[in-house]
């Protein structure tokens, strides 16, 4: 058995974050890839843009054909969100200003580079080093200089990369099925309740702030008063993934007073709104619906509805293009930090069927949760033995003689 001896850090095989090459004329065509085109799960850009060159050349990241885009911020990197650019308008692309970019050198694949990346180790070494303020911390470019890549010859790459393609794909169609359970469930949303941007069947209309009984911002990471005997769980924004989905599978523990744990406990039905992050990830919701003692974070806002209110049928609601429409016109920010708080909240329009109807769709998610958490339980374990194989394949136990 080979075993993979050299090592250098990353940043002495790939190129990281280089500049732009030029070369195009100002109305030539590109791709744009905003961070929510990068699927966390699949490693895949499913919805990049086109656009004019001269439209991305300043203020956002360049790359082109076989970069890796690896992205920097928190919650995305936790997430996984990191992929081979691909087929190219041009050959060029440019995107969110919250990806690094790593071009491989001569003695390295990018894809030895995207599966190096994908490893949890990795990630936790990166999120451990990450620097910035709470809830916008970034992976900083020095971390290159520390991860250490084993270097087998580059047919050894190839052969072990070809093997980690094959178990990605077989994750990916797992993916895909999860992803055709939660369209099923905006297209029934649809087809019960109509568009709400055109609301067919006459719904009323209502402000946010109408239908609330009470909003909470959550705790701080690492409360001063250490009074709970042992760590409880504690949600941040990137356990909100995908359309409206809690995934509490990868929790933090904290300890937090007696007080906070009186005031920023969850409960089922609370309704979660990412208040802080980036322009992609503001706006992004989820339902509680775990039994057990949660805590949550200070971007994260709690609200609790009135008693004539379902929160699946909001949360659903929020997964729309109007009320994405909406929230994109009340954010406010710089290039990288942007929010939206209670105060611009209380005004978005709300369709309002009756409570009847909201309760119909409530039944609806009740069944569809209960396959999702059957399917994310088989994505796990297909995830699991993805990590199983990337561990062996950068340890050397998949090279054959």
């Amino acid at each position: 058995m080979i075993k993979l001896i050299s090592k250098k850090p990353l940043s002495e095989v790939c190129e990281i974050n280089p500049r732009d090459v030029n070369g195009l004329s100002s109305d030539s065509l590109i791709t744009f890839v905003p961070m929510s085109a990068v699927n966390e799960k699949t490693g895949s850009i499913s919805t990049p843009e086109i656009r004019p060159y001269a439209k991305v050349v300043k203020g956002y990241t360049p790359f082109k054909d076989r970069d890796v885009l690896f992205a920097k911020i928190t919650p995305c990197m936790e997430n996984g969100k990191c992929a081979i650019a691909k087929n190219l308008e041009n050959g060029r692309g440019f995107g969110s200003t919250e990806f690094h970019i790593l071009r491989a050198g001569d003695k390295i694949i990018p894809e030895w580079v995207y599966f190096f990346l994908r490893q949890d180790e990795v990630r936790k070494f990166a999120a451990n080093n990450m620097t910035g303020t709470a809830g916008q911390q970034r992976v900083p470019r020095s971390v290159f200089d520390r991860l250490l890549i084993p270097l087998p010859p580059l047919p050894v790459q190839k052969q072990i990369a070809a093997v980690l393609e094959k178990a990605d794909a077989a994750r990916e169609k797992r993916s895909q099925a999860n992803q055709l359970t939660e369209q099923f469930l905006q297209s029934a949303f649809l087809e019960m309740f109509g568009d709400p941007i055109t609301n067919p069947k006459g719904w009323n209309i209502v402000q946010f702030g109408d239908i609330v009984s009470s909003t909470k911002l959550g705790i701080v990471r690492g409360s001063s008063e250490q009074s709970s005997s042992f760590p409880l769980n504690y949600v941040k924004m990137n356990n909100i993934v995908g359309d409206g989905y809690l995934d509490l599978s990868n929790v933090t523990r904290v300890r937090a007073s007696n007080h906070e744990v009186d005031e920023y406990s969850l409960r089922v039905g609370d309704f979660l709104f990412n208040t802080r992050n980036s322009l992609e990830l503001v706006g992004k919701t989820a339902l509680f619906l775990r039994d057990g003692l949660y805590l949550f974070n200070n971007n994260i806002l709690r609200v609790r509805f009135l008693s004539s209110v379902r929160s699946e049928y909001i949360n659903q609601l929020f997964q729309t293009r109007w009320i994405q429409h909406e929230l994109d016109k009340r954010k406010s920010g710089t290039t990288s930090v942007f929010a939206i708080y209670y105060k611009e909240l209380k005004t978005l329009p709300i369709m309002l069927p009756p409570y009847s109807e909201q309760e119909r769709f409530a039944a609806l998610v009740k069944k569809v949760e209960s396959l999702r958490a059957k399917q994310l339980e088989s994505e796990k374990e297909l995830g699991n033995l993805f990590q199983s194989l990337m561990q062996k394949a950068f340890k050397g136990e998949l090279v054959k003689k």
